[in-house]
């Protein structure tokens, strides 16, 4: 099988299956709290667990990669998905949903972190940015195309189908992956992992990893409430009173062209370098959340939000798999698991930060001063990135592993 065709099944195939799982929930867990009789606060919670369960399997996912292999994590995440997607659709209780929404984020994060090291693992660094961008570029259109299903076999057929659909399809995904991948590391012995343990982990402090761990908290922390709207339709809904169909059709559209320039960011991470992407992408994020806090200080019209948030989702779209990317290209050859953990656990714990700096900067200021607190993490994260590191992309200033 060539490379072209074992990349498709093994990489793009559950990338688009597990986000297309995903997508198909989206709009159906509203419903679904309101089925259990739950207040508004309480539902959210369900979002919640999935981002917990990510956040938290982070550490444990890692050392269990380098500890048994790359294979058996892969595997596992999407049987995990599959198991928690089914039991949600016959879950009795909220409590319930929320246990397995929250092991739902912990199989995802799984299948991430391990399919991270694999593509580390096998690249080469002339074609690893385009691999990252693909990757998160197919899970993204999967995400992307789930809602409409979603809600459809929902309004056709009862609530509890999205998430059987999303079992099926996290396995469909996996089953190439079970008979054609194969392990892309040797396992260490336990008496030698034992001897290499403290010493793996000592390789997580020295530099350049602590400065691309802060890079990654940071742009995580700018650019976390994009995904799906997030605080950003919140601000539209409750300012300029913009309804559903408006929010949606902007989502759509925006993410359509974003996914064209997610692809294309993967190859310009390989042809001009890392820095010369993450740089402009993070201060143009920061630039955008300034312009976002001009429309509420200033109070400008909605078109001034439509262009702003415009120019945030792109930048944000240009830097698709780029994290990734520049964290591959240090990782510790004897640690790439451990080292992938804590990147990742960087990364979630900075999406999870951000809608809580906006909603204490909201209610103990406005919403203009929130989002000047965002702008200027993506503008600490673009200044650390073009002063703090090297450009790893260029052979001479390759880190020592």
């Amino acid at each position: 099988m060539n490379s072209s065709m074992h990349a498709i099944l093994t990489l793009y195939l559950p990338s688009i299956c597990l986000g297309w799982g995903v997508g198909l929930t989206i709009p159906i867990i509203p419903e679904l709290a309101k089925t259990f009789h739950v207040s508004i606060a309480t539902a959210t919670l369900a979002f919640l667990a999935v981002s917990l369960g990510g956040a938290i399997s982070t550490i444990p996912t890692g050392i269990a990669i380098d500890r048994i292999g790359r294979r058996g994590i892969l595997s596992a995440g999407p049987i995990i998905v599959a198991i928690s997607a089914l039991a949600t659709a016959f879950a009795n209780s909220f409590n319930e949903v929320l246990i397995y929404r929250f092991l739902t984020g912990a199989g995802l994060q799984m299948w991430m972190i391990a399919r991270q090291t694999v593509v580390a693992d096998t690249s080469r660094m002339s074609t690893r940015g385009r691999q990252y961008a693909s990757m998160f570029g197919t899970q993204r259109t999967g995400v992307l195309l789930g809602p409409l299903v979603g809600g459809l076999a929902a309004d056709t057929w009862g609530l509890a189908v999205p998430f059987l659909l999303q079992g099926i399809v996290a396995i469909v995904g996996l089953l190439p992956s079970l008979f054609i991948m194969r392990e892309t590391t040797t396992v260490a012995k336990p008496q030698k992992s034992r001897q290499t343990f403290l010493l793996a982990w000592r390789d997580m402090v020295a530099y350049p990893i602590p400065v691309v761990i802060s890079i990654q908290f940071l742009t995580g922390v700018s650019r976390g409430g994009i995904e799906a709207g997030g605080i950003f339709f919140l601000y539209a809904s409750y300012v300029y009173d913009a309804d559903v169909t408006t929010l949606g059709l902007l989502s759509s559209s925006l993410a359509i062209v974003g996914i064209a320039v997610a692809l294309s960011a993967g190859y310009a991470l390989d042809r001009l370098g890392r820095k010369a992407i993450i740089v402009p992408g993070l201060l143009c994020i920061s630039f955008s959340l300034a312009l976002l806090s001009a429309t509420w200080f200033a109070e400008l019209p909605f078109l001034s939000f439509l262009i702003a948030f415009s120019v945030l989702h792109m930048s944000t779209s240009s830097l698709a798999g780029s994290m990734q990317t520049l964290a591959a290209d240090v990782a510790p050859t004897g640690a790439r698991g451990r080292f992938f953990g804590v990147s990742r656990l960087a990364s979630q714990s900075g999406r999870i930060t951000n809608p809580a700096i906006f909603a204490l900067l909201t209610l103990a200021a406005s919403y203009g001063f929130a989002f000047l607190a965002l702008a200027s993490m993506a503008f600490a994260g673009g200044m650390l990135t073009a002063f703090g590191v090297k450009d790893w992309s260029r052979e001479e200033n390759l880190p020592q592993n």
